[in-house]
């Protein structure tokens, strides 16, 4: 999951998602499930940096543990 969310794959991907939900509630207008101030997408995105940014912070703990290892045998 953490090779992913960082990826540009992930990047451009999101942007996509991001403007099509954009555009898609803009051309709705007051019809749109969530209009303008787009309040639910606001907190669709403070739940994935909740999930997401522990996910990556894992991942670069335990790179650097390998890290530390791996230089530690090197040094020998």
């Amino acid at each position: 999951m953490a090779r992913f969310g960082g990826s540009w794959r992930f990047i451009i991907s999101f942007g996509v998602i991001l403007a099509s939900y954009s555009l898609l509630s803009i051309t709705m207008g007051t019809r749109s499930w969530d209009p303008y101030p787009f309040i639910l997408l606001n907190l669709f995105l403070s739940m994935l940096a909740a999930v997401q940014a522990p996910v990556i912070m894992m991942s670069q703990n335990r790179q650097d543990t390998k890290d530390r290892l791996r230089g530690e045998l090197d040094s020998r």
